[in-house]
């Protein structure tokens, strides 16, 4: 019941703010892409640029992907 408790109360919080945070970091890379790679004469830079802000974000959202795991675990410790 402590384990249940503490996904309740700290990790499911935790995950959905990580969620939230990836979400509006992946909305400025968009942002970033639609308003600086089409004005950019040196695509090559901008390019490597917007994948290195890709592969950071992205890894995040991987991260935070834990959420789903978290879920089912719940349930089972709900009927234990």
């Amino acid at each position: 019941m402590a384990e249940l408790q503490m996904l309740l109360d700290e990790e499911i919080p935790a995950g959905k703010r990580s969620l939230v945070e990836s979400y509006q970091n992946l909305t400025r890379v968009a942002d970033y892409c639609e308003n600086n790679y089409v004005q950019v004469s040196k695509k090559e830079g901008c390019y490597s640029t917007l994948l290195s802000l890709n592969s950071c974000h992205v890894q995040s959202l991987f991260f935070s992907a834990n959420v789903s795991v978290i879920f089912p675990r719940m349930i089972v410790l709900s009927f234990n």
